[in-house]
């Protein structure tokens, strides 16, 4: 599995530049404005499940197989 970038935008404005790496189960993330609700990843810790949540709830569809999170199966 492949680490996987994007920059997460507000309007025009760069809020954040987010990595998923080591197999997708690790963020990296810098954040350029830590105000909410501008910057879905305001605040503390940003764990790999917040940043797959945001990315069902805003970019890709449950089940499209691209999030394929070995981290998470029970």
């Amino acid at each position: 599995m492949d680490d996987y970038k994007f920059t997460v935008l507000w309007k025009e404005d760069v809020m954040a530049d987010v990595e998923l790496y080591d197999q997708r189960r690790k963020v990296r993330i810098v954040k350029y404005k830590n105000t909410f609700p501008e910057n879905p990843f305001y605040g503390g810790e940003v764990t790999p499940e917040r940043v797959y949540r945001f990315l069902e709830g805003r970019c890709m569809e449950r089940g499209s197989g691209w999030i394929m999170k070995p981290y998470f199966r029970k």
